[in-house]
């Protein structure tokens, strides 16, 4: 089970915690891709349902990635031109879509509790995928 703080216990986070959160997402997105795994463990050890912590990492993840283009463009023009219209990019749309919309719907089927399991063993998936 999940620890979660009670209300009494909810203290809003510094903006140096938050600072920290940010780089360490931005630390794992450019090493594995995988900006939002600090801010949604950070979200759900700050006890945030599944509402809240969609609200927060949907935006993160857009800015963070409309961040990341241009850099890649000018840190590592070479490996930016392979993020163009490439067959294995074209393979991986349709999937990654269908993924969203099955996503979508899992998202308003699930109690917060659920999905607190779900999150939680997508993110132990990850960390083990980026460690072999």
């Amino acid at each position: 089970m999940m620890w979660r703080p009670h209300a009494a216990q909810a203290v809003t986070p510094s903006r140096w915690t938050q600072v920290m959160v940010g780089a360490a997402g931005g630390i794992t997105g450019g090493i594995a891709g995988f900006p939002a795994g600090p801010l949604v463990a950070w979200c759900g050890w700050r006890g945030m349902g599944r509402v809240g912590l969609w609200n927060i990492t949907q935006p993160y993840i857009l800015v963070m990635q409309m961040a990341a283009l241009p850099l890649l463009h000018m840190l590592a023009p070479a490996r930016a031109q392979m993020a163009g219209f490439e067959p294995s990019l074209l393979l991986v749309t349709g999937p990654a879509l269908f993924g969203t919309l099955c996503g979508l719907q899992l998202h308003g089927l699930l109690s917060d509790r659920h999905f607190a399991r779900l999150v939680n063993v997508m993110l132990f998936a990850a960390g083990v995928g980026i460690l072999l």
